[in-house]
């Protein structure tokens, strides 16, 4: 627990948060300054009850103190803005941050027994138990506490970018709560490929203007997978990959607007990319890429994968007009030369194919005889081409074969 609380105090000062305000969005958070505003009796039981459900549901049962905290750390204002960005903070929205993490801090050490007491609730049945645990950073001494965030959001940024890798954007950042946790590590072949993927966003976490990327070439090759893998391998230098649907790309001004303030890089992953030769969408991308005042900003690159080498599809009704002709190849290559670098992914050889077959089931611990590569050359074929996906396809319905004792044909 911590000092002991007047009701009537806790309620002033939860009314007067402001800069950490969206927080009490949270569904936890919200019952808790519910329940603190219940006048008690059974009314109080039944907010009760809803603070416990949510309890249980974001894990915090046992550690509610750890969980305000993680909810403060996470939080996208303009303080913690500010925090991670190395901004001058005007003293009084000093003051007002050290007063409200002063009052979440009185929160956190509000478990059970503490509710009890501070809304004197008189029931015959024994509540659930909540447990606040203790606090990792949040005291009486705010000056501390603001020390912490600052090292904090200076190192790790705020927000949503805070704990995931990847986004989709979707009318705003949605994280993918399950993202691919392919390693570079784990790709085999096209090793000459990724290191220019690998350079140009190392470049591009060093702080230095990017050329934007197509990777270009057959399907199954691993291009998308390589974006993926970038997500995963650079988290923790501040990259971050937002997913851009197609019909959304219109969208693009906007979120370079949203990200150009955030102390983070980001890859903006345009995933399949191809066009009709009256889509809107490619006036969008052209703009943000390059050719407007509003230039996209030095923390983002755009990096688009595509199975066509020329973007925009062309009809041959387009070709009978040759005015229209001549414009559409413009539109080419207008288009195509605002991607400075395009890396080209072709499906393997034989050669290439089996090695990255051995590749894989190393990783796994399996010693790939002649046999196995016999099965592999007939997996691909039977997938209609050798690519790397066919061979990690492959892999993985051998392993469990194997695993299980099952025979290796099939």
């Amino acid at each position: 627990m911590t000092k002991k609380v007047d009701l009537d105090t806790l309620r002033q000062r939860l009314l007067l948060v402001s800069v950490y305000r969206n927080v009490f969005n949270n569904p936890f958070l919200a019952a808790l300054k519910n329940l603190v505003f219940c006048d008690g009796g059974m009314a109080a039981l039944a907010v009760y009850s809803q603070l416990y459900a949510a309890a249980l549901k974001e894990g915090a049962v046992s550690g509610t103190a750890g969980y305000i905290e993680g909810l403060l750390l996470e939080d996208d204002n303009p303080f913690t803005r500010a925090l991670a960005l190395s901004k001058n903070i005007a003293q009084p929205v000093l003051d007002a941050a050290k007063d409200e993490l002063y009052t979440f801090f009185l929160l956190s050490g509000l478990d059970t027994d503490g509710l009890i007491d501070l809304l004197d609730i008189d029931c015959d049945v024994k509540l659930p138990e909540i447990r606040c645990g203790q606090c990792s950073f949040l005291c009486e001494d705010t000056d501390r506490v603001v020390e912490y965030s600052k090292n904090y959001h200076k190192a790790r940024g705020c927000g949503l970018f805070v704990n995931h890798a990847a986004f989709v954007w979707e009318e705003g950042f949605k994280p993918v709560l399950n993202p691919d946790p392919v390693t570079l590590n784990d790709l085999k072949g096209y090793e000459s490929q990724r290191k220019r993927v690998v350079e140009n966003t190392e470049s591009l976490l060093a702080g230095f203007r990017v050329p934007n990327m197509l990777l270009y070439g057959d399907r199954g090759t691993g291009k998308s997978a390589t974006i993926h893998a970038l997500a995963n391998e650079y988290f923790d230098k501040g990259l971050r990959v937002v997913e851009l649907p197609k019909e959304r790309l219109s969208d693009l001004p906007e979120i370079c607007r949203e990200l150009k303030e955030l102390p983070y890089k980001f890859i903006l992953f345009v995933d399949d990319l191809s066009f009709n030769n009256n889509d809107l969408n490619i006036g969008a991308l052209k703009t943000v890429m390059e050719g407007s005042f509003s230039v996209k900003p030095q923390n983002v690159a755009v990096y688009a994968t595509s199975n066509r080498r020329h973007l925009i599809s062309e009809k041959h009704s387009d070709r009978e007009d040759d005015v229209f002709s001549a414009d559409l190849q413009q539109e080419l290559l207008s288009f195509s030369d605002r991607f400075g670098i395009t890396v080209t992914f072709l499906s393997p050889s034989k050669e290439e194919y089996l090695q990255i077959v051995r590749g894989l089931f190393a990783d796994i611990g399996i010693s790939t005889d002649e046999k196995i590569l016999n099965l592999a050359e007939r997996w691909a074929l039977a997938a209609g081409g050798r690519s790397p996906r066919a061979a990690s396809q492959f892999a993985y319905f051998m392993h469990s074969r194997i695993e299980r004792g099952l025979p290796l044909d099939f």
